[in-house]
């Protein structure tokens, strides 16, 4: 791992469904490597997690070094963590979700959205939502569908045109037109929310699928096709679709309903459509 030339991987991704283990298992990995350039991992995100999960940071260290994969080191943090309930997770989640930087760091930030050229969403962004910004954080693009009976869509902090959920919207609906979108729907709740914001209609956004399914070639079609939003705009739409819970009763019902059908009714209050989307990926 190289984070002198590369990046570690966003505080969105997450192994057991907690958020920013794999960005510190990165870190971790480039600090082996002498490779960690201006990153760091034994304060801040990566200092809380491990207090969460009760591990010593020089036993991590040790134990990442003999375990280079993801899988075995994920085996070793289970079998070494203090054990957490999904409701304890959760809550962690949320946090680090929702963390607004601290006053001494905004002239950091305001200082990075000039340099980009995007000085008004500077008041706008969470720390993940910054990290994401500063490390130019795109989905992989795709060419062919995935198939939503086996495998889950791409989670929705994903991004493709700087807008979360797009990806996996893409994900679902050419899935659709492949006939293997199992249990998954895009014409409602989060992808319906998208799309709106875009002024695009489902069926508009199916018939250019059947043209190209391709992510790059279906990116720029929007690009051309949707509504023009202000880098402010998508700022906070972002923000609003990753930090707010259903905005309706219906949806808050729905919310419940689904939480409760997979054994996680003790969530309905801590988490948002976001969190019980990867909630419910994870334990299909």
């Amino acid at each position: 791992m190289d984070l002198i030339n590369g990046v570690p991987r966003s505080p969105y991704r997450r192994f057991g469904n907690i958020v920013t283990i794999p960005r510190t298992v990165d870190k971790i990995r480039a600090d082996l490597a002498g490779t960690l350039g201006e990153y760091y991992w034994r304060h801040g995100f990566s200092e809380w997690l491990l207090e969460f999960l009760g591990l010593e940071q020089d036993s991590i260290r040790d134990a990442v070094a003999k375990h280079p994969n993801d899988d075995s080191i994920w085996k070793w943090i289970q079998e070494n963590m203090q054990p957490r309930n999904y409701e304890e997770i959760a809550r962690f989640n949320r946090y680090i979700i929702e963390l607004r930087p601290k006053p001494e760091n905004s002239d950091k930030i305001r200082k990075f959205c000039r340099s980009i050229g995007k000085t008004e969403i500077a008041d706008i962004l969470t720390y993940c939502e910054w990290q994401d910004l500063d490390e130019n954080r795109q989905a992989e693009y795709l060419s062919a569908p995935i198939d939503l009976s086996v495998t889950p869509p791409r989670d929705p902090y994903q991004k493709f045109l700087g807008l979360v959920n797009l990806p996996r919207l893409l994900d679902k609906a050419r899935a659709e037109l492949a006939g293997t979108i199992g249990a998954y729907q895009w014409r409602t709740g989060q992808s319906l929310v998208l799309l709106e914001f875009l002024e695009l209609s489902p069926e508009g956004l199916f018939e250019a699928l059947r043209i190209d399914q391709s992510d790059e070639s279906i990116c720029d079609w929007i690009r051309r096709h949707m509504a023009k939003r202000s880098d402010a705009e998508i700022a906070l739409f972002n923000l609003g679709a990753i930090q707010n819970p259903p905005a309706t009763i219906e949806r808050m019902q729905m919310h419940n309903r689904f939480l409760s059908d997979v054994g996680l009714g003790s969530l309905y209050p801590i988490t948002t459509a976001f969190e019980r989307l990867c909630w419910d990926d994870r334990l299909l």
